[in-house]
């Protein structure tokens, strides 16, 4: 999308999901598509959460369509 110009990477996560990423000390204004991809923005990274961990590998087929909520403001 970048290189076809209908977004830059350093568009704000604000502009193209407003009020997605807010609350917890993350704002959403001031994380870039950029910072998206190269994974440098510093919000949780649940991968690493035992208990997410447990789901992906012990009872994926229980938990494969499951939702991440988002997390409240």
């Amino acid at each position: 999308m970048a290189a076809q110009g209908r977004l830059s990477l350093d568009d704000t996560v604000e502009r193209w999901l407003p009020g997605m990423v807010r609350g917890h000390g993350n704002d959403g204004s001031r994380i870039t598509v950029r910072d998206l991809l190269q994974h440098t923005i510093g919000i949780y990274d649940y991968i690493t959460d035992p208990g997410v961990q447990d789901k992906l590998v012990n009872h994926f087929d229980e938990n494969r369509y499951d939702a991440t909520p988002a997390a409240p403001a």
